[in-house]
């Protein structure tokens, strides 16, 4: 038989019970037997449709927390490693004037880095240390906030070099309010291991606190 389209109904019209059996013949649909949640259908390119699975993506939070009163640092630990970037995000209200930091680690083990890259344009560096900065343009002042957004790329590669951008915002309670955006280049001098674990230096904070997603 051949399908009807749209075209072919008005109001009222009532389906055969052949013409709903026929529904999947009629559009080329692939038997749906086995098909679990997840899947889509597709088109082949030459008129028929397939089932496929949705491929995986997008972010998933693998760790988050608040930062406690009068601490100034903050370690997470045992990072998964199965993902191509990691996405940092941290707010916080220090009580003293601070300008923000991490530091890559791995097994406990602190990553001696050498690092240099850009801050909105202006070259920064090169530098060398255990604690990487998250701008060099501001310093947040006592009471008032900043927030950051650090990418770490190619963090679990056990090779040397990876590199990080970061989007850094601070306002005060007046007119002020500072961004930045920082991008650089980062080299594992002291060993070559993939980073299982990041400690964030956020002044000592009375709020705030992070969150860090795996990005597929």
């Amino acid at each position: 038989m051949t399908w009807p389209t749209k075209t072919d109904f008005v109001d009222g019209d009532v389906l055969t019970a052949t013409q709903v059996n026929n529904i999947g013949t009629n559009l080329n649909l692939a038997d749906p037997t086995g098909i679990t949640d997840g899947y889509v259908l597709t088109a082949d390119g030459a008129g028929s449709m397939g089932w496929e699975q949705v491929a995986a993506g997008g972010m998933t939070l693998l760790a988050s927390g608040s930062f406690a009163a009068g601490v100034a640092t903050t370690t997470v630990s045992s990072i998964n490693q199965t993902y191509n970037s990691l996405e940092l995000w941290v707010t916080s209200a220090p009580n003293t004037n601070y300008q923000p930091f991490f530091q890559m680690k791995n097994g406990g083990t602190t990553l001696t880095q050498t690092y240099g890259g850009q801050v909105d344009g202006t070259n920064i560096g090169p530098g060398t240390g255990g604690v990487l900065p998250m701008s060099s343009s501001f310093t947040c002042d006592a009471g008032d906030n900043y927030t950051y957004c650090a990418k770490i790329f190619n963090y679990s590669n056990a090779e040397p070099i990876t590199g990080y951008t970061v989007m850094s915002f601070y306002s005060t309670g007046g007119p002020v309010h500072r961004s930045a955006m920082t991008h650089f280049s980062v080299n594992n001098v002291t060993t070559q291991s993939a980073v299982d674990a990041i400690t964030i230096y956020h002044g000592l904070s009375a709020s705030g606190g992070y969150k860090i997603y795996g990005i597929s």
